[in-house]
């Protein structure tokens, strides 16, 4: 009867072991997958591919897990949620704003925008 008791508690032991390794393993990987994963650019205004009327362009988006922004090669900030907004001088007809961002793990992600840049539309009276 011992012996039997003395097995239960080396496979209780072990398999709490086993237990005790696979938490902290999943807790790490948990904590580093975004690590692995690069910076994001996600885009709220305006539409890509839209047109826009007048000469500004208002660029609103967010960026996750990037140390460093840039926008058309100009470094640009974010809040604390990683929100910004940039208004750019575009002139009249087709243009592209590039947005890159870097971690600091090497990684990079670019985003290229299209817009199409046209006059204000005029009220006419008729």
């Amino acid at each position: 009867m011992k012996k039997k008791m003395r097995i239960d508690i080396k496979i209780i032991k072990k398999v709490f072991l086993i237990l005790i390794v696979f938490v902290v393993l999943s807790y790490g990987y948990n904590q580093s997958k975004n690590m692995f994963k690069g910076p994001e650019i996600f885009i709220t205004s305006p539409d890509p591919f839209s047109s826009i009327y007048g000469n500004t362009i208002k660029i609103i988006g967010q960026a996750n897990r990037a140390n460093f922004l840039l926008l058309n090669g100009n470094q640009i900030y974010t809040d604390n949620n990683g929100h910004f907004e940039e208004q750019l001088l575009a002139p009249f007809g087709y243009n592209i704003i590039k947005l890159q961002a870097k971690d600091n793990f090497g990684h990079e992600k670019i985003v290229v925008l299209e817009y199409l840049v046209k006059a204000k539309k005029s009220l006419s009276t008729k």
